[in-house]
């Protein structure tokens, strides 16, 4: 359980980081990467399922390159991805990947709708702990989206990692 306490912890620190300035920093994803080992091992996963995990967040990343190449995704939204999607049992993937792009949709309304209303932009102003390059550059701080579809997918297995 710690593995997971731990796993949201990084979630989080992914999500706030990306709110604050569309960056997640590298050592976010390397912990998530290094972590899910002992995590696995704790949670009793034979090597097979270790060895799946590894595969489908090389494959995640791979994927998400394009996103990347079509300036869909940062750098950072990249890695973020990939190593939240480790930690993702296989036969959740779908599921996991579909509420990145819910919720990255959502997220793309309330940035837009918080930017074109007035109202509502004052508001956002006096929320000083959120950045405002999303709101000037037209971006997506995606890192927030990816961390609560692992959230949901974590809260869905109970808590638990599985193969």
């Amino acid at each position: 359980m710690i593995f997971v306490a731990g796993f949201v912890s990084v979630l989080l620190c992914g999500a706030v980081s990306d709110i604050r300035t569309l960056e997640i920093a590298n050592w976010i994803s390397i912990v998530l990467v290094l972590a899910y080992l002992p995590a696995a091992l704790n949670a009793d996963l034979i090597f097979s399922q270790i060895a799946v995990h590894y595969g489908v967040a090389l494959v995640v990343f791979m994927g998400s390159i394009a996103l990347y190449a079509l300036k869909l995704f940062g750098g950072g939204d990249v890695k973020f991805l990939a190593a939240v999607a480790l930690w993702v049992p296989w036969h959740d993937l779908g599921s996991f990947l579909f509420l990145v792009a819910l919720l990255g949709g959502l997220l793309a309304i309330v940035i837009w709708i918080t930017a074109k209303l007035p109202s509502l932009a004052m508001v956002r102003r006096k929320l000083t702990w959120i950045g405002t390059d999303h709101l000037h550059r037209q971006s997506i701080p995606y890192g927030v989206a990816i961390a609560g579809a692992g959230l949901m997918v974590i809260i869905k297995n109970g808590g638990h990692l599985s193969g």
